[in-house]
């Protein structure tokens, strides 16, 4: 199973966020991500420049991420409409 951390602004993002939301987040990568990172049913693409790594979906925001060999590190979640601004 593969570790999940948060960026500072990562981390700043996801406390603004509602618990529900939060805790939607939080099973997710814990559970079938942290399992299984390029779920067909996570609808997983990569990025192009500027942007480093990959992005996920869930509902209307775009969760950012890069993939290290020890950890899944997430640098940005943010609604779509501001996700790649």
């Amino acid at each position: 199973m593969t570790r999940v951390v948060l960026t500072s602004e990562g981390r700043r993002e996801y406390k603004k966020l509602s618990k529900d939301f939060q805790i939607l987040i939080a099973e997710t990568f814990n559970a079938e991500f942290a399992r299984n990172p390029f779920s067909q049913s996570l609808h997983i693409r990569k990025l192009q420049p500027p942007f480093p790594g990959y992005r996920v979906r869930l509902r209307g925001y775009r969760i950012m991420f890069t993939l290290e060999p020890e950890f899944i590190r997430i640098y940005r979640i943010r609604l779509r409409k501001d996700a790649y601004r």
